[in-house]
């Protein structure tokens, strides 16, 4: 049936619309033909005139072209079309998508799905992109704006319980995680532990790790998700054994090697569900104790121990606000940042 609408549709485009004066265009004829004896396969839509003279759009019609043109990820795209699926389950055609009935699905997201405020945002930021581009196309019309303004989203994200965000370990926390996983045999996780709480790295940073990229005194973490996370991160004094162990023996020439990929080519994924599973078990909840919160442990270990937020911030990989660090700087030297990341601690187990 679809194919069928689209074949039409396409007919109709390449019709031409002008006549001579008392008689009908080849569109006007291809129109009174469609609606006096349509094909069997649309015969029994109520829509597909409409659908095929163009005032009427199936929402997801035109995702995957959309999608083609898009510069991103893999992995983006395919949320990007779980998103505006997500939509056309409940608004079929562009004639049912009206702004009020927007807000109130965008609120039944939260509410009754489950999905947390952020995203929600991110499935309403795909749906405007793609809006815009049906628009830019002339298949939807300019002044329909069933996306604009919507702050559904923002204003059930405040009320979203500090309780529910993401929270740094205690230092003992990391340490029992990691004996929990010394405990369970698994030495990749041991060591994913060990360079995560002596780094502050994110858990992609560390598996994407190459051994190329380690030297005597530092790591340097490439392709991060930020201009400010390309950087040198210091080794500390208890990291260096594993380092040394990890570089050498590595034969794929990862640090952490013998990781699977998934099809995003993301090494993380399967190393980093073995530890949601463990510290599941171990009591912690889940999306407010992840492996993230590790990273907020040596932030939080990084302020108590007096280190200046700047030279923290560079360690990390955060973006620094002001224009004096954030713009003309070109970061902290490798020395005070040895000095600032020394200062971590840990109880022993």
């Amino acid at each position: 049936r679809e194919q069928d609408l689209k074949f039409l549709r396409a007919a109709l485009k390449d019709t031409d619309p002008y006549s001579e004066p008392g008689e009908f265009s080849e569109k006007e004829l291809l129109l009174e033909s469609l609606r006096e004896f349509p094909p069997a396969s649309i015969a029994d839509d109520p829509t597909a005139y409409r659908r095929v003279k163009g005032d009427l759009v199936s929402t997801a019609e035109h995702v995957e072209e959309w999608l083609e043109g898009r510069d991103v990820t893999p992995k983006t795209k395919d949320m990007d079309r779980s998103d505006i699926h997500r939509l056309a389950e409940v608004f079929p055609t562009n004639d049912s998508l009206k702004r009020i009935e927007v807000r109130k699905w965008t609120d039944r997201l939260v509410k009754e799905s489950g999905l947390k405020p952020k995203t929600v945002a991110r499935i309403l930021s795909a749906c405007r992109g793609y809006w815009r581009y049906l628009q830019d196309m002339e298949i939807v019309p300019e002044d329909l704006e069933p996306f604009e303004r919507m702050e559904v989203a923002r204003r059930a994200s405040k009320k979203t319980s500090p309780q529910d965000e993401t929270k740094p370990f205690k230092p003992e926390a990391v340490v029992s995680i990691r004996e929990a996983a010394f405990k369970a045999g698994d030495a990749e996780l041991v060591d994913l532990i060990t360079i995560g709480m002596w780094s502050g790295c994110r858990i992609e940073e560390i598996c994407a790790l190459k051994v190329s990229k380690v030297a005597d005194s530092y790591l340097e973490i490439e392709d991060a998700k930020t201009p400010s996370g390309w950087r040198q991160v210091p080794i500390h004094t208890k990291l260096k054994a594993t380092m040394e162990r990890l570089t050498r023996d590595s034969k794929d020439g990862y640090v952490i090697a013998g990781l699977t990929k998934n099809k995003y080519g993301d090494r993380s994924n399967a190393i980093g569900k073995r530890f949601g599973k463990l510290k599941s078990r171990l009591g912690y909840r889940p999306s407010v104790e992840t492996f993230h919160s590790i990273r907020r442990t040596v932030a939080t270990l990084l302020e108590n121990a007096g280190v200046p937020e700047s030279t923290a911030a560079d360690i990390i990989g955060h973006d620094k606000p002001t224009m004096t660090y954030g713009v003309y700087s070109g970061g902290a030297g490798l020395e005070l940042k040895t000095k600032a990341i020394e200062a971590l601690d840990y109880p022993e187990p």
